[in-house]
């Protein structure tokens, strides 16, 4: 995956099959979580996440960070995707030790859309921030489209809680997706 600065990005993953990968009996949500700020949160800011039973979504905005390059085996990639990919395999590893298996638990390709072109909040095109803002919604409004819970607020393991001021959790940026002008209303 490449990554410009001062850019948001849609970045998604399922489940190998549409297969479950968070168990709801288990901490796997919140494990998941504790490996998103370990190996991702230092790279970029996280605007927005939505963990959903088969998937997730996060927005994040990029800055000089991503420029910085580390190596992987032979290959040299960028330090946002070495903390995708340490993400999905650390957590793999783990899962697949809680239930006895081995094997790939997500999809080889993870997708990291890029939202916007414009560098400045100011200089934002309506379209851009058409697409920002639907991305935004889209993420929060995830569990209520699956018929999972009856709004937004009602599932725990996305942003939308600390957007609204119900939560005061220290994964996301709010200021940033402020700036932007993205807001759950």
């Amino acid at each position: 995956m490449e990554f410009i600065p001062n850019r948001f990005y849609h970045v998604f993953n399922q489940g190998n099959n549409r297969q479950t990968i968070f168990d709801p009996d288990t901490d796997d949500y919140l494990l998941f979580l504790r490996q998103v700020r370990r190996h991702v949160l230092p790279h970029v800011d996280i605007v927005a996440y939505c963990l959903m039973p088969n998937h997730f979504h996060m927005m994040l905005k990029t800055d000089e960070r991503c420029l910085k390059m580390k190596m992987s085996g032979r290959l040299e990639i960028n330090e946002i995707s070495f903390g995708i990919k340490m993400l999905l395999s650390t957590y793999t590893l783990i899962v697949n030790k809680r239930r006895g298996r081995t094997g790939s638990l997500f999809r080889q390709r993870t997708h990291a859309r890029c939202l916007n072109h414009d560098l400045l909040p100011t200089t934002i095109h309506k379209k851009a921030q058409d697409d920002l803002t639907n991305v935004f919604r889209y993420i929060h409004e995830n569990p209520v489209e699956a018929n999972i819970v009856k709004s937004p607020a009602d599932w725990t393991f996305s942003s939308y809680r600390d957007h609204a001021g119900l939560r005061n959790g220290t994964l996301i940026n709010k200021s940033v997706a402020l700036e932007f002008g993205l807001d759950i209303i």
